[in-house]
């Protein structure tokens, strides 16, 4: 009779990773999190109080669909070098994380175990995906939502993670500079957003902004979890998270005042909602480029990409009903940070 095998500690030697680094993005990655039920609070705070609670549900749906998604395929596919060298789209060799252990590293780093990348890329992907429920409450039913998501993150959010943050993509190839997921992230989202409102069309709505205080505490919950989001991006304790948390700090305030400001003298009132809206978009501005650009450039940046954010959401909610203005402060905010 064979003994049983010993422990799983007792068989592998463990490999040395740098603990700075591995308790770093650990961190980063609760912060990130915290970020789907801080989109889920401020959307609820924007809409019709009857959609509130729809809001709420769909975003932590994203969650739960994203980590059942991830776990399958969406990390193999997004993560796993790209299959025939085309920088397209991974394959399956870590599909249900197989081929994962204790000293796994990934294509992104070898100072931290591959599955804190795992985890840290997953809340990425659950953040995108909520992001997007700010145009869906109103236009789909639960199990068309459900549906759309799996389809989406299959077909939209993995393909552009890999070519954007997999070293084997092809947009990383081509040299583009996505510190923290303008692109992959906040663009992504921003267009998936403009699409379900032009092919959805103008929708009726009306009690906008129901609930400051509920709007307020998503926006502080975004905020903590900001940190998390470009810092930790850097994926080690060094000189560029410095620079990215730097950046980072100073970027929400230079939002906030610029859009208020921008809404202060065309509405002849400072207003709260605007406020946290500017602070949102100011951080979508240096999220690209947040360990990349020197302290000093958050200024131009964020007060150029901001106005240009505030002047497209007032278009898009008039004309195209993105009441809740993903299209312009994720869309555009994201691609005005890229570009500057």
């Amino acid at each position: 009779m064979q003994p049983p095998p010993p422990p799983l500690a007792d068989r592998m030697a463990f490999r040395a990773f740098d603990s700075a680094d591995v308790v770093w993005v650990a961190i980063s990655s609760v912060l990130v999190v915290m970020m789907t039920p801080g989109a889920a609070l401020f959307y609820a705070g924007l809409v019709h109080h009857h959609c509130a609670l729809t809001m709420i549900f769909q975003s932590f749906s994203c969650l739960a669909l994203c980590q059942i998604i991830w776990y399958i395929y969406g990390y193999s596919l997004a993560f796993s070098p790209s299959a025939g060298g085309l920088g397209v789209i991974g394959t399956f060799e870590r599909a249900f994380l197989m081929g994962m252990d204790e000293n796994a590293t990934s294509t992104m780093s070898n100072r931290v175990p591959e599955g804190m990348i795992y985890i840290y890329q997953l809340t990425f992907a659950s953040i995108t995906a909520a992001l997007i429920t700010g145009t869906t409450a109103n236009r789909m039913r639960f199990r068309a939502f459900v549906l759309f998501i799996v389809l989406w993150v299959t077909f939209v959010y993995v393909p552009v993670a890999h070519w954007v943050f997999n070293p084997t993509g092809f947009l990383h190839k081509w040299g583009c500079l996505d510190f923290a997921g303008g692109v992959a992230v906040h663009v992504v989202a921003g267009a998936s957003a403009l699409a379900i409102c032009l092919f959805f069309g103008p929708q009726r709505s009306d009690d906008q902004h129901h609930s400051i205080p509920l709007m307020t505490l998503g926006t502080t919950l975004l905020l903590v979890g900001w940190f998390g989001f470009t810092a930790g991006s850097s994926l080690e304790a060094n000189a560029s998270m410095v620079v990215a948390l730097l950046n980072t700090a100073t970027a929400g305030g230079l939002g906030s005042m610029t859009w208020v400001t921008l809404d202060w003298i065309f509405s002849k009132h400072p207003r709260l909602s605007a406020f946290l809206e500017g602070y949102i978009s100011g951080l979508v501005v240096i999220t690209p480029a947040a360990g990349y650009v020197a302290l000093w450039t958050p200024f131009p940046m964020c007060v150029l990409g901001v106005a240009c954010s505030w002047a497209s959401s007032r278009w898009t909610a008039n004309k195209l009903h993105d009441q809740l203005h993903v299209f312009g402060i994720h869309g555009v905010a994201g691609a005005a940070g890229s570009i500057l």
